[in-house]
């Protein structure tokens, strides 16, 4: 699948997009807040938190290679802080659903610490994997002690919200991959993953009231597994709201689910949307893809390795998060949590999610200055040079 034309452009046309649905989706879904609490402040907040995150992405961009460039800097310090961050969240964070993710702020908000953590991992492994200039057979001995940092974020992660570390797992797997290890040294790593999960898996089964939340998941994999749902829980509802319309049925506000289906403004956002715009939740997906497809085009163009694995990391874990979001709703996989990234009701997740997408765009925008500097240094005509003119000058790097 080729897609031409201006790829800022198309960026931008993607966050509006995302930006419109959230709006629309929101005002439906979140009625059953607005029946409870007889206020609209949650949405006022959602909107507060779209125009700070349009901001941040703008800054971003004003910053340029310099704002780039700090990420590579800091990274190993803001690891470090990710660890800290981690282990302040077990110990003093809010507990919600006999898991502890969120920290308050001075008593006036709570952050999703998982959020900040997996984007700093993001940072940090990109960092780590654009400095191996090493031997195939030393690469894994020389990330061990950055992967011991790793873990530790990791860890507290796993412990509280099983569906983020496997996603975070994946994506450092994928990374890996682009980084040019082995299959062999993949196997290595991997071996790793399962020798931990399997270390968590003992735990539940000697202990489990060791782990909180071990009885949620192992209810939720065996209701999937042998499809003994009830009619009262969430994932039952959210296959029962999507099968309740027809594909060209547009009603927008008018479906009944969000009223029973707890967390429809959230976790079960994309089962509303398909209840009530059918047409609105398969458009969805392509966007999401269309995103991809993007990110991948960008990350071709780039020389430079730090610059590749934040755009490749970040770009998947937005569209990884959400296909497994709409996996959920469609009962294809167990439920996990996940929200849908630009579209749920949320304010760390979408800070966070909106600084990766800043990212994005900035690298891409950085690319595209120094390209015209090049034909301008060459003294090239480039009268009618354009954002996709870039293909063909860049040697592939990864992919």
């Amino acid at each position: 699948m080729r897609i031409k034309g201006n790829i800022s452009a198309q960026l931008w046309i993607i966050y509006g997009l995302f930006f419109f649905i959230s709006v629309l989706a929101n005002i439906s879904s979140a009625m059953q807040l607005y029946v409870r609490l007889k206020t609209l402040n949650f949405f006022v907040k959602h909107i507060s938190f779209y125009l700070g995150s349009f901001i941040i992405i703008l800054l971003l961009m004003q910053a340029r290679e310099k704002g780039i460039n700090l990420l590579y800097k800091i990274a190993p310090l803001i690891a470090k802080i990710g660890v800290i961050f981690a282990i302040l969240t077990v110990m003093f964070g809010y507990r919600a659903n006999l898991s502890t993710r969120s920290l308050s702020l001075l008593g006036l908000t709570t952050i999703n610490s998982f959020e900040i953590i997996k984007l700093i991992i993001v940072i940090y492994l990109a960092r780590k994997l654009s400095e191996q200039n090493i031997l195939e057979e030393n690469k894994i001995d020389k990330l061990k002690k950055d992967f011991i940092l790793i873990a530790l974020m990791l860890i507290p992660i796993a412990f509280n919200n099983l569906s983020t570390f496997l996603l975070i797992v994946l994506i450092i797997l994928i990374l890996l991959w682009l980084a040019g290890f082995s299959m062999k040294m993949m196997k290595t790593v991997a071996k790793y993953v399962v020798i931990g999960l399997s270390f968590l898996v003992l735990i539940i089964i000697i202990k489990p009231s060791f782990i909180k939340r071990a009885s949620t998941w192992t209810n939720r994999i065996n209701k999937f597994i042998t499809n003994s749902y009830n009619p009262n829980d969430q994932a039952f509802l959210a296959k029962t709201a999507i099968a309740s319309t027809s594909f060209f049925h547009i009603m927008p506000g008018k479906g009944q689910s969000k009223y029973y289906l707890p967390l429809s403004y959230t976790d079960y956002i994309y089962a509303i949307i398909a209840e009530e715009i059918p047409i609105l939740a398969a458009i969805l997906i392509i966007i999401y893809l269309w995103f991809l497809i993007l990110v991948r085009k960008i990350s071709l163009r780039l020389k430079k390795p730090f610059y590749i694995f934040l755009v490749m990391g970040f770009g998947i874990f937005i569209s990884l998060q959400a296909f497994m979001h709409i996996a959920v709703n469609l009962g294809l996989i167990p439920e996990t949590g996940q929200t849908l990234p630009f579209i749920s009701l949320g304010g760390t997740s979408l800070l966070i999610n909106s600084i990766m997408f800043g990212v994005i765009i900035t690298i891409h925008k950085i690319t595209l200055e120094n390209k015209q500097e090049d034909l301008d240094t060459n003294e090239v005509d480039n009268s009618d040079f354009k954002d996709d003119d870039l293909n063909e000058e860049y040697e592939p790097i990864i992919i």
